[in-house]
């Protein structure tokens, strides 16, 4: 069975899928960040470090560890969970396997704030009136060390960095606040200059990448966004508005997990329609690109087709027959990136000449 790579987002895209709120965790007093394995959301608020078995129905929140210096991002590398602690200019770890979660102080770092792990290496942003950066921790098993990657040491500066993520190794994204952009370098280079991606957020904040999708909390707009990776021309798509004051993002088949503040709590916006509805081998189309039809090779039966462009709205629909060359007819379609929807089928992406 094949899925093709814009499964997620098509989902979310289309209202019909997506939209179910429920609260995982509520009452919260200073929501931070979060990361999510794959059975436990690990999350903190206030001094504290918790995790919540989201597999478990109407479960309560565990309480890992307290006392820290207002724990904000977290990171998780197998069984060792990573603290940045804003407070106290340090990263410190817990080991999960250990039983008695003691925390343990792993690096001095200038007011942390996100932690990503890529690969074998520890990413974190920082923040303060005169530096702001993005660094490196390689092998954090041996060494503390880290490695600057992205700064710009300056009060005045407009590079402020949140939200981080690596993508095939050679591209980090950063959700830059001081200038509501999505900011990239390529970690493996000595370049510390991050450039602009993408433009048009309101204060990005956290952001993740899920199945070549790049989500975005944008904290002053109240909206959650996403950007398909593999895009020739990748652009904002807004997935879900009027979420108050996010600022931090979890993504998996289940569907969006959002960290709010006001009010204090974390969110699950379900994925209601089910990624296996979308599960079936992907049709083919051809020309694509294509200027007037799209042939969609052997159609068995009569299926209905609809076609979203790249902000998600509908600009077609109808039925295709079955007959040894099935044709859509696209003469009428503007030039640009659409996505054909066919029922149990996953989700085509084409290009409109």
């Amino acid at each position: 069975m094949k899925k093709n790579l814009l499964i997620i987002l098509c989902v979310f895209i289309c209202s019909a899928s997506f939209g179910q709120i429920t609260e995982l965790v509520t009452g919260m007093t200073d929501p931070g960040r979060m990361i999510l394995s794959s059975t436990y959301l690990y999350y903190t608020d206030d001094d504290s470090v918790y995790r919540l078995d989201i597999t478990v129905p109407n479960a309560v929140p565990e309480l890992l560890a307290s006392g820290l210096g207002n724990p904000n991002g977290v990171a998780l590398n197998i069984e060792t969970l990573y603290i940045a602690e804003f407070d106290a200019y340090q990263i410190s770890t817990l080991e999960l396997t250990s039983g008695n979660f003691e925390v343990a102080r792993f690096a001095t770092s200038n007011k942390p704030n996100f932690l990503h792990w890529h690969g074998s290496s520890l990413y974190v942003s920082s923040n303060t009136s005169t530096s702001r950066y993005v660094a490196r921790f390689d092998d954090p098993a041996t060494s503390t060390s880290g490695t600057l990657l992205a700064a710009i040491a300056a009060p005045s500066t407009t590079f402020i960095p949140f939200g981080i993520a690596v993508y095939n190794d050679r591209t980090l994204y950063i959700a830059n606040a001081g200038t509501n952009s999505i900011d990239v370098i390529d970690p493996s280079t000595k370049d510390i200059t991050p450039e602009l991606f993408l433009s048009g957020f309101e204060k990005p904040l956290g952001i993740r990448i899920y199945k070549n999708i790049l989500y975005i909390a944008e904290n002053d707009g109240g909206t959650i966004s996403a950007i398909d990776l593999t895009s020739a021309n990748p652009t904002r798509i807004e997935i879900s508005s009027s979420i108050n004051d996010p600022i931090d993002i979890e993504v998996n088949d289940m569907g969006v997990f959002i960290m709010q503040e006001n009010p204090n709590r974390i969110i699950l916006i379900k994925n209601t329609l089910g990624l296996n509805e979308f599960e079936t081998t992907a049709l083919t189309v051809h020309p694509n690109p294509s200027s007037d039809y799209l042939n969609m090779g052997q159609i068995s039966n009569t299926t209905e087709f609809i076609i979203y462009d790249s902000l998600g709205q509908m600009v077609k629909k109808g039925l295709v027959e079955p007959h040894t060359n099935s044709k859509i007819r696209i003469k009428d379609l503007t030039s640009g990136i659409y996505f054909l929807h066919l029922k149990n089928n996953t989700p085509i992406k084409f290009v409109k000449k």
